[in-house]
């Protein structure tokens, strides 16, 4: 399948500029500086940096779909790994459907048994970058959130920035559950069998509590179907150049 009315913006940047063009070789499109403001079409982003966040304010404020393109969900890295494509969104909605298992058993992750122990709750931080994009201070809604997990529960937080140098499997080795915002730790730690609460856009939602006050209740729902949907959304560089994920996207539309 060819997508000959989608814009890609260009920022520029050596990353972009890879995708940009794998993008354009998979849907027939068009690529234009991001510099150059909205242009006609379906949009298609990476990243919300650079002057993408402007696109995908513009494409949210008059209805047009746009494509955003980050690093994957599993198996993730520049070139080699896996990117995600979302619909009108920085991740994947959550919306489980009929999605065969082949990509996840494919991947070849272990999908640990969930975890009905731990001591702490770990909590990921809202990275600089993204606390702009939604427009909330970091350093506010970590002390809001610290706060009110003091309020429902006796455990220990830990939190855990992106950029520290301790790998996100250690911190959660005895964890109770995973705190986030949208962050990919959330994703990590449904795999790893630690419940997760994410508290805005994730596509960790479906397997996921929403609320603090719900800390010691944890859930711990059936993941292969979620699993499933979360492999179809994620494509290697190869897989976009073929115009791959334009086929599962228009298949599996939610």
């Amino acid at each position: 399948m060819t997508f000959p009315d989608l814009t890609i913006y260009d920022t520029g940047h050596p990353i972009c500029q890879v995708i940009s063009r794998a993008l354009l070789q998979g849907s027939g499109g068009r690529i234009v500086p991001v510099s150059e403001g909205l242009q006609d079409g379906p949009a298609a982003v990476y990243g919300i940096l650079r002057g993408c966040d402007r696109i995908i304010d513009e494409c949210e404020w008059i209805g047009r779909d746009f494509y955003h393109v980050d690093h994957g969900y599993v198996r993730r890295g520049h070139y080699h790994g896996y990117y995600r494509i979302s619909r009108n969104g920085l991740q994947w909605s959550g919306a489980v459907g009929d999605y065969p298992a082949d990509r996840w058993r494919s991947l070849g992750v272990d999908l640990q048994p969930w975890r009905r122990t731990g001591r702490t709750v770990v909590v990921c931080p809202i990275a600089r970058a993204i606390g702009a994009f939604y427009g909330i201070d970091p350093h506010l809604w970590l002390a809001a959130v610290t706060r009110e997990l003091a309020r429902h529960t006796d455990r220990p937080v830990v939190v855990k920035p992106k950029d520290s140098e301790e790998d996100l499997s250690t911190v959660l080795k005895d964890a109770w559950c995973l705190v986030a915002y949208n962050s990919n730790a959330a994703v990590e730690a449904v795999i790893q069998g630690v419940p997760v609460i994410v508290l805005g856009p994730s596509a960790a939602e479906p397997v996921a509590r929403h609320r603090l006050c719900d800390v010691e209740h944890p859930i711990y729902p059936d993941r292969e179907p979620w699993l499933h949907a979360l492999a179809y959304q994620q494509w290697t560089l190869t897989e976009i150049r073929r115009g791959e994920c334009w086929d599962a996207l228009e298949r599996f539309r939610t």
